[in-house]
């Protein structure tokens, strides 16, 4: 996939990961946004593990500060 060339060190900070489904093929759907949100999150941890702990809780501490603002 992709994501590993575009989801690295200096781009984290300022990552957005946007979905989408296609809804032609609704009985996929699920199925599919499981797959997207695995792969999604299997590629940002690899890159928060290589950055120190403090890095770490700085940009769980900013998203979820993000989430919650909407």
């Amino acid at each position: 996939y992709l994501l590993s060339f575009v989801i690295n060190e200096q781009t984290i900070e300022n990552l957005t990961i946007i979905i989408t489904l296609d809804l032609s093929l609704p009985w996929n759907l699920v199925e599919s946004l499981n797959k997207w949100l695995k792969i999604s999150s299997e590629e940002v941890g690899k890159v928060l593990k290589k950055l120190p702990e403090e890095k770490q809780k700085q940009l769980k501490q900013k998203c979820n500060k993000n989430f919650n603002f909407f």
